[in-house]
């Protein structure tokens, strides 16, 4: 996916987007930019343009476009409304510009990039399931399974290694063996199937 555009009326803010990607096309309005949005394109939205239920209609009415929502404060509520549309993305409009091409990298390869405290507070929602054990168990260590676990907390990388003893890079590692193991992408798949099978 080539084609980037930048919504925003704020040439602060279109300042900061620039930093870290390129865009292809620059508007100012949801009018200007509905032309540009029946082809697959990345969009990097300012939440000032318009409110959540105009961004939800326009996410769903042109799903070629995939819309990454960004606004200076962000928030769980806000972000939990906009991922009921079909959106890619939802961060603070300032985040390092580094994140930004990171965002554009996860959005083209079709996930979802989200904040790291929203996937926490998005896990930690996630109601346990009363199921019997789940045989992929058997497939983890013992660290691999307490490792899991603690992610479906919804506990950080930092606070699993703090209560564990041991390192980041070793949680990172540990994690990276489940999402091989248990054929997972990322830490929010990792929680669901933690609170489906215990």
């Amino acid at each position: 996916m080539e084609n980037i555009i930048f919504v925003s009326p704020d040439p602060l803010v279109l300042q900061q987007w620039a930093k870290g990607v390129t865009a292809h096309y620059t508007v100012d309005t949801i009018e200007a930019l509905k032309p540009l949005m029946d082809q697959p394109r990345i969009i990097f939205l300012d939440a000032n343009v318009c409110s959540i239920e105009e961004t939800v209609t326009l996410a769903q009415t042109y799903p070629l476009a995939k819309m990454v929502v960004l606004t200076s404060e962000p928030s769980f509520d806000e972000g939990r409304a906009l991922l009921r549309a079909p959106i890619a993305g939802y961060g603070n409009t300032y985040m390092h510009p580094q994140n930004l091409s990171l965002i554009v990298d996860v959005v083209a390869s079709g996930q979802i990039w989200l904040y790291p405290q929203f996937i926490q507070m998005l896990i930690q929602g996630i109601p346990t399931a009363k199921k019997t054990s789940d045989d992929k168990w058997m497939l983890l260590t013992d660290k691999e399974q307490e490792v899991s676990r603690l992610v479906a907390l919804g506990l950080s990388n930092k606070e699993i290694a703090s209560k564990l003893g041991v390192t980041q890079s070793t949680i990172k590692a540990h994690l990276s063996h489940t999402y091989a193991k248990l054929h997972l992408f990322d830490r929010l798949s990792l929680a669901l199937w933690v609170k489906e099978s215990v």
